[in-house]
């Protein structure tokens, strides 16, 4: 077989293909084992956005570790675009998939937007439940449950943490199953409950954060200011609180301490950095901007142009073959007919002449018989 010039530059395409999709895998390895610069993993998630639908699952982490680290940097517009992509891709490494879900479950939950967490936590748990993951999957479950008590919805909380505790025998997965009880209990206002649940979770962990903003709030509603101040106070001075509680801290603390005016709460709350907008969360603009962009993806409807595209090239292409097949098949047709025509002809030409030669003969005996 003689090499030409054509199959020398396919070989070459075919190469130079190859290696952009090892340097795509390469990168998005990278991005995997080295996620901790915005910059280089975004370059990874650039890079990978050209081979997503040949590499989906490399894509599919891409995604996701570039939207934590933009999640980290309070970037939340760009996070939750990285996780729906993530969520959009075809792949089917399902632990990156459900963990995408996961984090967008929680920015709902920051955003007070508990039904759409909900869903994203159920995206999740069916995620994990097809990885074959029930650790995962029976966490994911507990946050679902956690959600329905942020609705106050009593009877779907306790049955969903009751199937937990009959299939899981996981200790922290049972600890947070205790946290989401005391959280269901504080919602539906009965704050005995609450506290006694806050107290079992003490007890587990000493270090968690739900138990103590459950107690200041509980002891809150029941008219018991001094123990409120006290957990209030507790929250505020432990380095390790989230915003959320310290900023629930300075609330209560705000209706229960007689003492303070709003000036003294607005000097506490300038003390610490994270804190210090007391009257003003700046990132809830961010946030919400971030659950828009999550909306309208739900509502979206699928794009098919590329559909339409298809169609109209299949049936061009059909069309086209079409013709092509009528075309030649009225040629072989009519090429069919000529020859039998012919072919006719032929014989009627060989009958004719020997019709003549028979008509000769009868002619000449006639006039012989006549002599």
């Amino acid at each position: 077989m003689k090499i030409r010039k054509s199959h020398i530059a396919l070989l070459l395409c075919a190469l130079l293909c190859l290696s952009c999709s090892h340097r795509a895998l390469h990168e998005a390895q990278s991005v995997v084992a080295e996620a901790d610069s915005l910059r280089t993993v975004g370059q990874a998630y650039t890079t990978l956005k050209h081979w997503q639908t040949i590499r989906p699952d490399d894509y599919a982490r891409a995604c996701y570790y570039y939207g934590r680290l933009l999640r980290s940097a309070e970037h939340y517009p760009e996070a939750i675009t990285c996780f729906i992509n993530a969520t959009h891709s075809r792949s089917t490494d399902y632990h990156i998939l459900g963990r995408a879900y996961s984090n967008m479950g929680s920015l709902c939950h920051l955003a007070d937007e508990f039904s759409l967490s909900y869903d994203m936590y159920n995206n999740s748990s069916q995620m994990f439940l097809r990885a074959g993951d029930s650790l995962l999957y029976y966490y994911a479950l507990n946050e679902m449950a956690y959600e329905l008590a942020e609705q106050g919805k009593y009877e779907e909380t306790l049955q969903l943490l009751w199937q937990i505790e009959k299939e899981c025998e996981d200790s922290n997965v049972l600890e947070k199953v205790i946290e989401t009880k005391s959280e269901m209990y504080r919602n539906v206002e009965r704050y005995d409950s609450a506290i006694y649940y806050a107290n079992q979770l003490h007890v587990l962990n000493r270090n968690d954060q739900v138990g103590p903003i459950v107690k200041a709030h509980s002891y809150s509603r029941l008219g018991m200011k001094d123990s409120a101040i006290l957990y209030a106070n507790n929250i505020l001075s432990d380095s390790c609180s989230s915003y959320q509680n310290r900023f629930n801290a300075l609330y209560i603390l705000s209706h229960n301490d007689s003492t303070l005016n709003q000036d003294e709460i607005r000097a506490i709350a300038s003390e610490r950095e994270d804190i210090r907008y007391y009257e003003y969360e700046p990132t809830k603009n961010h946030l919400l901007t971030a659950i828009q962009l999550l909306k309208l993806d739900l509502h979206r409807t699928p794009d098919r142009r590329w559909l339409y595209v298809l169609v109209g090239f299949m049936m061009l292409v059909g069309g086209g073959l079409g013709l092509l097949y009528t075309y030649r098949r009225s040629r072989r047709i009519k090429k069919d007919a000529d020859g039998m025509r012919a072919t006719l002809e032929k014989k009627c030409e060989a009958i004719v002449q020997l019709s003549d030669k028979q008509q000769t003969s009868t002619i000449y005996w006639n006039d012989y018989s006549a002599l």
